[in-house]
């Protein structure tokens, strides 16, 4: 895969999946947005070097493409992409999504047995509408506010929220 094919996920994605039309199906989504954006942040403020706005987007462009490779039941190589950072972030972003993960955290759309294409696909849907609007807000964001200004949206959004006060936030 080259860097043209890379970056080129979040459209094919947005074409496959669709995006959000109404503000009311994205207002749908506001808290596991929010919850990712939160998580995100949490990471960022432990260490802004390492956790900048381009390996936030490497993330989200990451975990388009092991959605894509899930669905279709595929491998995808995505090594040249990697770093430290990145693969930290989509770790745990992977672990707000997995459908059948185990875990602690319960994933933001549900666990479900996936037996089909169509029915990961299915599964799918919010999340990839989810990511690729976040890809746009670290654009646009980072055109408004500089280079790390995804981030600097964050800490003004967000200010008082972290992993711990979050859900007190939609009481």
């Amino acid at each position: 895969m080259n860097s043209y094919q890379f970056n080129r996920i979040a459209s094919y994605m947005a074409k496959d999946y669709g995006t959000f039309v109404t503000d009311r199906e994205r207002e749908s989504q506001y808290i596991p947005m929010m919850k990712i954006e939160v998580e995100m942040l949490e990471l960022y403020r432990e260490d802004p070097k390492l956790y900048c706005s381009k390996r936030v987007k490497e993330a989200y462009l990451i975990l388009l493409h092991k959605i894509q490779a899930f669905v279709k039941n595929q491998d995808v190589d995505l090594s040249a992409f990697e770093n430290e950072a990145n693969k930290k972030m989509v770790e745990v972003l992977w672990s707000f999504i997995d459908p059948t993960s185990h875990g602690s955290i319960e994933p933001l759309w549900g666990r479900a047995e996936l037996n089909t294409e169509q029915e990961r696909k299915k599964y799918f849907i919010n999340a990839v509408k989810v990511f690729v609007q976040l890809l746009k807000s670290v654009d646009s964001n980072n055109d408004r506010f500089g280079s790390d200004g995804y981030f600097q949206f964050l800490n003004i959004t967000l200010a008082n929220l972290n992993r711990d006060n979050i859900s007190s936030f939609y009481k």
